[in-house]
């Protein structure tokens, strides 16, 4: 860890690039929130790596809010990266919606570690809820990246809301000893790259959700019939340009059309980038009956 704390407490000089905050109970910070067309699939509701996006802007807002825009981060040379993030699906989300994000931090552990709860409501009602695990960087005078404690100043623009809710956790599906998908192989792109210059947390969901497409199309099932509930994902190594990642999929629980899924993403030289659990749903029951079956004809 970073032995002293950087020296936080001069303002950017820079306009804070914050949108305009709707009223909200005390600790807790509300946004609207802007929906892409490009996050919405053929039928024509938005992919659940998209709603990943959608808390990550929250949260950049709400730091923006309390001023500490990006801009004043890479200044300092220290960030928040995502550990991990824990997401459930309370429905699909309709292009068209207008949609309302909550957010506010829930603690601040050991002055690195500190939760954030994310609510998303659309204009037919919530959607989404989420909580992200972000962990307190610096970067040494050799440019790599450590875990460090973040100054006081910091720490109190972040200060805990005094409104308490519980950390969002998955259901838990009856377990079962499912098929292996077959690996899908990722090359990162450049073009792919986050401001601090790494693959950025949505896309490794949106690999796992591509595994299990092509998964679903092998066995001559429609990918577009994949309804998310819930993921978790948590993060322990960078992916960066040029990188080749596996992405392995397991079926590890079963509940009638809802399966559950452990991923695995690896980089080319072994090392673990990502890895947690997919909750998905499919229009068809017969979806896991088909992948139960291809496994043991392959046996």
């Amino acid at each position: 860890m970073d032995p002293s704390p950087r020296d936080t407490s001069a303002s950017p000089a820079a306009p804070l690039p914050c949108l305009p905050a709707l009223a909200s109970p005390a600790g807790v910070d509300r946004f609207h929130v802007v929906l892409p067309r490009r996050s919405v699939s053929p039928r024509g509701v938005v992919r659940p790596a998209e709603v990943w996006r959608m808390a990550q802007e929250l949260a950049v807002q709400a730091a923006c809010r309390v001023g500490w825009p990006p801009e004043r981060f890479r200044a300092q040379q220290i960030a928040f990266i995502v550990a991990e993030m824990t997401v459930l699906h309370l429905r699909e989300l309709k292009y068209g919606e207008r949609v309302v994000g909550s957010t506010w931090t829930q603690d601040f552990r050991r002055a690195t570690l500190t939760h954030r709860q994310i609510h998303l409501d659309g204009s037919e009602g919530p959607f989404a809820v989420a909580t992200q695990r972000w962990a307190h960087v610096y970067q040494a005078h050799d440019g790599s990246i450590h875990v460090g404690r973040a100054s006081d100043t910091l720490m109190e623009a972040f200060s805990p809301s005094p409104r308490p809710e519980a950390l969002v956790t998955l259901p838990a599906l009856p377990p079962c000893a499912g098929p292996r998908l077959p690996t899908l192989e990722v090359e990162i792109w450049h073009t792919w790259m986050d401001p601090i210059g790494h693959l950025n947390h949505p896309q490794y969901l949106d690999f796992c959700d591509e595994a299990l497409a092509r998964a679903m199309v092998a066995r001559g099932l429609d990918p577009q019939g994949i309804v998310p509930v819930g993921e978790r994902l948590s993060f322990r190594a960078a992916a960066t340009a040029g990188d080749r990642l596996t992405v392995e999929l397991q079926v590890t629980g079963r509940r009638g059309a809802e399966l559950e899924l452990s991923a695995l993403l690896r980089r080319q030289d072994g090392a673990v980038c990502c890895q947690g659990t997919l909750l998905r749903r499919f229009a068809e029951d017969n979806v896991g009956d088909a992948l139960f079956e291809e496994s043991a004809a392959a046996a």
